[in-house]
């Protein structure tokens, strides 16, 4: 009944747009006629970015929900940079193919919450391709926007496997009961909410690490043969640091979802892994001198921090931003030459 009632305001606006769009061409009506379908898509471009119009709050348009409240506090406690949560199961609700509606789909852009796929509506497959090999199960449910999307584990001894602790899997929401080893039980309303109590910190610096060709990494995965706490993988070449050598603490002084930027003071060669995806578009600076982003775990990101480093910054730029802007001021520049061109002709 909850997805009905959801449902019904949106098929009536859809249904709406339809009928006024087919009357527009199949009314003569000239160019008033001919500009119907742009003024519909307008109002339907207002209507679905009231969140990001700045005229009213962001409580208004998504009200503070008590089981998004609980695991943000379990995502924040104690280790720097908090961790990630992941959905666990699916239901069936309106559709005839099982859907993780626990939480929405791109839970981080409302509440703020870092779901271990990032934004659902963006996110490639490589992740959920990795965790399938690693777990052994189909863990993708079906989303908005193109099928297989929202990442949700269904066995037991999926949530059990060390990947997810290195990839700071710190809380699961769910409807369906499950036990495994290392999660406990959190209160929360609305939502089954438990605490993976091996995760480890999503910001963190470890002594040792090494690069693995790809088709290793997946058979180890896939053999659940990782070591997250004792040793740090990538894909690529080379090693860093020694096992066992101590790690000394960082501060996270930015922590935005396109800049993040740690301070420590390495005396030896250490890795700084930040659990959170490794994509193009992201570039790293060490002390202000550019670094190498490695693929740890083929999934989220690490530096190589030097003997002596004390800042470390990751930033984020979409690709083909640069490029994206340029063409689009040529093509103003072009415009506006080309209107000078016929007013001068007239």
């Amino acid at each position: 009944e909850r997805h009905l009632a959801a449902l019904g305001p949106r098929v009536a606006l859809a249904v709406g747009f339809g009928l006024v769009a087919a009357a527009a061409f199949l009314i003569r009506g000239g160019s008033a006629a001919a500009r119907v379908p742009l003024v519909l898509g307008c109002v339907q471009l207002f209507l679905f970015a009231g969140p990001y119009r700045m005229d009213r709050h962001p409580e208004e348009v998504f009200p503070p929900q008590p089981g998004a409240e609980a695991v943000r506090a379990v995502l924040e406690e104690g280790t720097a940079g908090g961790g990630r949560m992941i959905r666990f199961a699916r239901d069936m609700p309106l559709r005839p193919y099982p859907l993780s509606a626990v939480f929405p789909p791109s839970t981080n852009v409302p509440y703020g919450l870092r779901d271990l796929q990032g934004y659902n509506a963006l996110a490639d497959r490589r992740l959920g391709d990795a965790l399938e090999n690693a777990l052994g199960e189909n863990v993708f449910s079906h989303g908005i926007w193109t099928g297989r999307r929202i990442v949700a584990p269904e066995r037991r001894e999926s949530m059990e496997h060390p990947l997810l602790d290195a990839l700071s899997v710190r809380a699961a929401v769910s409807r369906t009961e499950f036990r495994a080893a290392g999660w406990t039980p959190r209160p929360a309303r609305g939502l089954l909410l438990k605490r993976n109590d091996e995760a480890l910190p999503r910001v963190r610096l470890a002594s040792h690490g090494r690069g693995v060709p790809e088709d290793v990494m997946a058979a180890r995965l896939r053999a659940g043969d990782i070591d997250p706490r004792g040793e740090v993988l990538w894909v690529g070449e080379g090693s860093v640091g020694q096992p066992g050598a101590a790690v000394p603490s960082l501060h996270v002084t930015r922590d935005d979802w396109n800049e993040v930027e740690i301070r420590t003071h390495a005396e030896t060669e250490l890795l700084l892994v930040v659990a959170d995806t490794f994509s193009k578009g992201w570039s790293a600076t060490v002390d202000g001198l550019p670094a190498e982003i490695l693929p740890v775990y083929g999934l989220v990101r690490g530096v190589v921090v030097p003997p002596g480093a004390e800042r470390v910054r990751m930033t984020y730029v979409p690709p083909g931003f640069r490029a994206g802007s340029l063409l689009s001021l040529l093509g103003l520049c072009l415009a506006g030459g080309a209107l000078a061109v016929s007013r001068r002709t007239l």
